[in-house]
């Protein structure tokens, strides 16, 4: 293919392991010039930053959660920023970066109420787990895997995404002041 094509897929991996690896300091450049840099410094926002540019970084919301097999991290963003196709909700297992139809979904009915339809969310969550629970030998990119508690996880997945949306996006509850009554006043003809 054209050797723009070909640059925008190594751009492209590069910062998916960056976004997987925020504690290591990645450095890309292309016919002489600097593309993208990250500093190495173990924060996640930077990253997303450099990838996605400082609104959607500043706006980002922490999702930190864990059950007995499962533990989520990662940042999702506000639903204002959206995009066309599914292709930036990034998921990685034990750093890993893998695609999984039924991890994205659970990301995709937990932004329902916030997104339209035809728009998708950007959201970068690693899962970490034992590695007796996943199967990375499905395929040969060894993008796709298989788990052994998928349901739970997704779950799980959807739980955590849910909850930190209606906390962070919550509209503040608005009570109407009952209006003071004024007192009548009787009229007596003596």
């Amino acid at each position: 293919k054209s050797p723009q094509y070909e640059f925008s897929l190594i751009l492209d991996i590069v910062q998916k392991f960056a976004l997987a690896h925020p504690d290591i300091a990645f450095y890309l450049s292309h016919d002489g010039k600097q593309v993208f840099q990250t500093k190495g410094t173990n924060q996640l926002q930077e990253v997303l930053m450099q990838i996605y540019g400082r609104d959607v970084a500043k706006s980002a919301i922490a999702v930190e959660n864990s059950d007995f097999d499962y533990q989520i991290s990662g940042y999702i963003a506000q639903p204002h920023h959206n995009r066309a196709t599914k292709y930036y909700m990034i998921l990685f297992v034990n750093h890993r970066m893998i695609r999984n139809y039924h991890l994205q979904k659970a990301i995709i009915d937990a932004y329902h109420d916030y997104m339209p339809k035809d728009r998708y969310p950007i959201a970068v969550l690693n899962i970490n787990m034992d590695a007796q629970l996943v199967d990375v030998n499905v395929h040969p990119s060894k993008w796709e895997i298989r788990l052994s508690k998928e349901k739970q996880l997704e779950k799980l997945l959807y739980q955590s995404v849910e909850s930190v949306l209606k906390e962070h996006l919550q509209v503040a509850e608005v009570t109407m002041k009952q209006p003071q009554s004024k007192p009548e006043i009787m009229e007596l003809d003596l």
